[in-house]
């Protein structure tokens, strides 16, 4: 079994890890809807053998469509 959190551990340490925007990586992100509204967790896993993302509570978004918007925070 992988790890599929390695990308996300790499960045919290300080690494800077490539990323691709073909291909979202596990782990705890957020996002801002908006110039000045507040931050809101994103949670990026791997749910059987596709990408599953959610902001917030409970709204499920593409893994995808926001990867690049979270990747590098």
């Amino acid at each position: 079994m992988t790890d599929q959190f390695v990308f996300w551990r790499d960045a919290l340490s300080g690494k800077s890890p490539e990323i691709n925007a073909n291909s979202p990586q596990s782990g705890i992100y957020y996002i801002r809807q908006g110039k000045d509204a507040p931050r809101k967790p994103v949670w990026i896993w791997l749910r059987g053998d596709k990408m599953a993302a959610a902001v917030g509570k409970k709204q499920e978004v593409d893994a995808y469509e926001i990867w690049t918007w979270v990747a590098d925070k």
